[in-house]
C-alpha cells in the first residue's frame, strides 16, 4: 500500500515527540490517541451510576478493552507501550474525585492481568511521590466501611503483594533511543510535559467533586437528620391535632384514633423525600457521559485523517 509523506513522517519535531513506535517498521500511533482510549475508560466508569469493581469489568468487556493489548504486537516495544498504558492511566489518579481514583485502581489491575503471556509481564513504574498518594488512598479505603472503596483496597493491595506489579523508579519514563535522538527531542517532550501538567492541574479540581465524596456525605447526611425530625414531629400532640382537622376538612370525617392520625401525618409527609442525594449523583453522571461523547468526537477528528489516507491510498 503507498503511502503519502504526511502519513507516513512526522510533521515536526513535536510529533516525532508525540508518537509511540508500535512495530518492528518504526510504525508510530499519536500518544493523545492512547490517552484518549484511557480517558474514555474511565470517564465511561464514571458515568455509570455505580462504581464497583463489577461496574468497572461491566465497562470493560463493553469497550472490548482488552484488545488495547494488540495495538503493538513489537517485542521490543511492549515496555514503552504498556509503561504508556500504565502512566496514561495513573495520572489521573490526581483528580479529586474518589470514584475516579477507583476506577485508577481497577483499570492499572485489569492492564496488567489481561496482558498476553507470549509477551510476558510489563510491570508498573512508579516514583515515590505517585506511590505515596497511591498508598495514602489505599489506607483511605481500608479503613472506609463502603462496598466501592472496600473493593478499591483489596484490589490494590493484591497489586501490591500477590502480583508484586509495582516497581519504584526515579522516573516513569522510560527513555528509548539515542543519545542524539534524546537531545533533539528535549525541547519538545518539556513542552508536552507543560501541557500534560495543565492537564493534571484541572483533574485536580474536578467540578464533579461537588456532586461525590465529602460534600455529597455532608448533604446526605443533612438529609437523614431532616427526616428523623419530620418523623419525630409528626409524632407531637400539635401534630395530631393538626391533621385531624386537615382529614375533617379535606375527607368530611372524624377521625380520633391518635397512632392513625399520626399515621396519616407520616404517610402524607414522606410521599415527598428530599432527593439532593440522588440528585446530586445524576448530574454528575450526565457530566461524564458528555465528557465520554464529546471525547468520541475528538478521537474521530484527530484519527479520520491519517486513517482514510492510508485506506484510500491505492495498493502499487
Amino acid at each position: 500500500m503507498s503511502r503519502s509523506k504526511d502519513s507516513t513522517y512526522p510533521t515536526s519535531v513535536y510529533d516525532a515527540a508525540n508518537s509511540l513506535i508500535v512495530s518492528r517498521e518504526n510504525l508510530a500511533v499519536p500518544l493523545t490517541v492512547v490517552q484518549y482510549d484511557i480517558q474514555h475508560l474511565l470517564s465511561s466508569f464514571l458515568a455509570s451510576p455505580h462504581h464497583t469493581f463489577q461496574d468497572f469489568d461491566h465497562v470493560w468487556n463493553q469497550l472490548q478493552f482488552e484488545h488495547i493489548h494488540f495495538g503493538c504486537f513489537f517485542r521490543e516495544a511492549r515496555p514503552m507501550f504498556m509503561n504508556t498504558l500504565y502512566t496514561s492511566t495513573a495520572d489521573f489518579f490526581c483528580c479529586n474525585v474518589d470514584a475516579m481514583k477507583f476506577g485508577v485502581i481497577y483499570a492499572l489491575y485489569f492492564l496488567f492481568c489481561s496482558q498476553p503471556s507470549i509477551w510476558g509481564k510489563e510491570y508498573i513504574r512508579v516514583t515515590q511521590e505517585r506511590w505515596t498518594m497511591m498508598f495514602d488512598f489505599y489506607l483511605v479505603c481500608a479503613k472506609d466501611g463502603r462496598k466501592e472503596y472496600a473493593q478499591a483496597a483489596v484490589l490494590f493491595k493484591r497489586l501490591k503483594d500477590e502480583l508484586c506489579a509495582f516497581v519504584f523508579v526515579a522516573n516513569e519514563t522510560l527513555q528509548m533511543g539515542s543519545v542524539f535522538e534524546i537531545q533533539e527531542k528535549e525541547r519538545a517532550v518539556m513542552l508536552l510535559d507543560s501541557i500534560q501538567d495543565t492537564q493534571k492541574s484541572i483533574l485536580q479540581d474536578d467540578v464533579t467533586a461537588t456532586c461525590n465524596n465529602d460534600i455529597m456525605a455532608k448533604i446526605k447526611q443533612l438529609n437523614d437528620k431532616y427526616q428523623q425530625l419530620k418523623a419525630e414531629a409528626c409524632a407531637s400532640p400539635q401534630a395530631t391535632l393538626a391533621t385531624q382537622q386537615w382529614v375533617k376538612q379535606t375527607a368530611n370525617g372524624n377521625q380520633t384514633n391518635q397512632r392513625h392520625l399520626q399515621r396519616t401525618m407520616v404517610r402524607n409527609l414522606t410521599l415527598y423525600q428530599d432527593r439532593a442525594y440522588a440528585s446530586f449523583n445524576a448530574v454528575s453522571q450526565r457530566l461524564w457521559k458528555e465528557r465520554v461523547d464529546r471525547g468520541l468526537e475528538d478521537i474521530d477528528t484527530l484519527v479520520r485523517g491519517p486513517l482514510e489516507e492510508d485506506m484510500l491510498d491505492p495498493a502499487p
